[in-house]
């Protein structure tokens, strides 16, 4: 009687037992899965990161960051010419912008991990090899994401259907997001405080600078605008102000908030021309400052418009006569005090 075991009288005679092949099956092949080229080393090890998770770590790598900016900007247009607020606001954006580029650039090439990522415990990795992805990669894939962002943010709901969790970038640099227990390298964290700690101090370095430097100078320059302007305008009213039986009291007065060139020729006008004639016509007229204008000031020099509401009247002329004028007052400042050394009538 013949067995299922009994050999085969058509076996080969080189000593080689051959069995039949499995049903289903193709002889010269074996039953495991073929390779595939999207299998990224799939494992029962590996958990791919939930949509939820890599939204909460975007949300703190780049989100956050992007609405600080966004409010340093904010302010930077409303303040309008305030240089101060400018420059402070300013700097705070560069350096905010210098730690994100660090954070899902630098430190997420080097080591997977973001300050997001490892609040969610999810690395980034490549899915060929399962390494971090290398900074030039890893800045790529971030300038990538705006695949995922210009068709209606589709590539950012990509992971919720796709089975591996990956966004377009994802998909075109081979990478992938996966959860992970491990902490960031005692290294990785060196990094991150250094650099957090250096841009903390590059911004309270430039702030401290920039107002020893620049907000004590505008403030010193908003004082001397005031002190200028109100200088140019009781200057010019006692210039233009005196009455028949003081007047030369009232211009020597005037005489005292004057300096160089223009000192000496107003003593020499006045003492010729003006008080003889205040005498002589009963010359009475008053000047009152309507308006002043800061043309422009440093610590030494100052042009100032002054706007002049004159009244005069004379013994051919008791009714008064009402005049108005401008006149460009120019300043030096001489031991501490502002003086005038030119007054032109405009």
């Amino acid at each position: 009687m013949t067995t299922d075991t009994e050999l085969s009288t058509d076996a080969p005679d080189d000593g080689l037992i051959t069995t039949p092949d499995e049903p289903g099956t193709s002889p010269g092949t074996d039953d495991r899965a073929t390779s595939d080229p999207d299998n990224d080393m799939d494992n029962d090890t590996i958990t791919y990161a939930s949509w939820s998770r890599q939204l909460y770590a975007y949300g703190i790598d780049v989100v956050l960051p992007a609405i600080a900016i966004t409010s340093l900007v904010g302010i930077i247009l409303t303040t309008g010419v305030e240089t101060w607020p400018t420059i402070v606001c300013g700097i705070a954006a560069v350096a905010i912008v210098g730690f994100l580029v660090f954070n899902v650039v630098v430190l997420q090439g080097r080591s997977g991990l973001t300050m997001g990522k490892s609040a969610m415990s999810i690395t980034t990795e490549s899915a060929e090899t399962g390494d971090p992805i290398g900074i030039v990669r890893s800045g790529a894939r971030q300038v990538t994401h705006v695949i995922d962002t210009v068709p209606l943010l589709v590539g950012w709901f990509y992971p919720l259907r796709d089975r591996k969790r990956r966004t377009f970038a994802d998909i075109i640099h081979g990478t992938r997001v996966i959860t992970t227990d491990r902490a960031a390298p005692t290294r990785t964290i060196g990094w991150s405080i250094g650099v957090l700690a250096a841009t903390v101090l590059a911004v309270g370095t430039l702030v401290a600078t920039q107002y020893f430097d620049q907000y004590r100078q505008d403030q010193a320059s908003a004082a001397a605008y005031d002190d200028v302007a109100r200088v140019a305008q009781s200057s010019t009213v006692a210039l233009l102000s005196y009455q028949p039986d003081s007047v030369e009291a009232d211009l020597n007065s005037a005489a005292k908030t004057l300096t160089g060139g223009f000192l000496d020729y107003y003593s020499k006008y006045t003492k010729e021309v003006v008080i003889p004639a205040a005498k002589e016509k009963k010359v009475d007229t008053q000047a009152e400052a309507v308006g002043a204008g800061v043309v422009s000031a440093d610590a030494h020099n100052a042009t100032v418009l002054v706007f002049i509401n004159q009244t005069t009247t004379t013994v051919d002329n008791p009714q008064p006569t009402k005049v108005a004028s401008t006149v460009q007052v120019n300043l030096v400042h001489v031991d501490g005090h502002w003086l005038v050394d030119e007054f032109k009538p405009i």
